[in-house]
């Protein structure tokens, strides 16, 4: 079957989850869910849905967008902050990457930024560049701007740490992760070649006054029009 595993964006169980990716072991393809991804069912983005349901509440909403997982992870904040503070890899650079950073990884923007910086040809991570290159998304280029970019770049880390021989799970604290099912096998079978994407196309869109996306369903291309319905009908508009 599947999995998905997902990363609380603060500290408890009671906080959005900043991360998904649902691991397809007989596709041999992991898939990248954006958190801003607008949830029907839910009324809420994607990213509520964990703290709305718990295990059964994420994996129902990735039925929603064609993804069946039968088994679910779930690691808090400290527990991911455990994991990256083992990394020091090398990872590719194709152009100069340049954000607006917030002090510390966990302090919100708001309350103060400093310019970070990426350069090509490659660069090493290790310490807080970990959580720099996995968090950054305010540019002043909208092409690495914003969550979409930022996944591209968790694509790559995860596919240099794959190809390293990390394990992603020595030393997770137990306490500090939940488990819904049986997993441990589809995780074992991730290897570095295996295709990685992103829930797609989307379309940005405000529901409900807020900032969302919904995805543009394929097979089959929905005009403009279509998807200002589909908009309409949740009570928001199209972007």
């Amino acid at each position: 079957m599947s999995t998905v595993v997902s990363i609380m964006d603060r500290p408890g169980w009671g906080e959005n989850t900043d991360n998904i990716v649902v691991v397809r072991p007989r596709r041999r393809e992991l898939v990248w869910v954006p958190r801003d991804l607008w949830c029907g069912d839910i009324g809420r983005r994607v990213n509520a849905a964990f703290e709305h349901g718990g295990h059964d509440g994420l994996r129902s909403a990735l039925r929603g967008f064609g993804l069946k997982a039968r088994h679910s992870v779930c690691l808090q904040r400290e527990a991911a902050g455990a994991v990256a503070e083992r990394v020091d890899v090398e990872v590719p650079v194709p152009r100069q990457l340049r954000f607006r950073y917030q002090f510390t990884p966990l302090a919100p923007i708001e309350d103060g930024w400093r310019w970070i910086e990426f350069n090509p040809p490659a660069e090493r991570l290790n310490g807080e560049r970990v959580h720099q290159w996995l968090q950054a998304r305010f540019a002043p280029d909208p092409h690495i701007a914003g969550d979409l970019r930022r996944i591209e770049r968790q694509q790559t880390l995860v596919r240099v740490l794959l190809a390293s021989g990390f394990d992603f799970g020595a030393g997770l604290d137990p306490d500090l992760v939940s488990i819904d099912g049986e997993p441990a096998e589809d995780l074992r079978r991730v290897r570095a070649d295996w295709r990685m994407r992103t829930v797609g196309p989307v379309v940005p869109a405000t529901i409900e006054g807020r900032k969302v996306i919904l995805p543009r369903r394929l097979p089959g291309r929905l005009g403009d029009r279509e998807l200002r319905r589909r908009a309409a009908r949740l009570g928001g508009t199209l972007d």
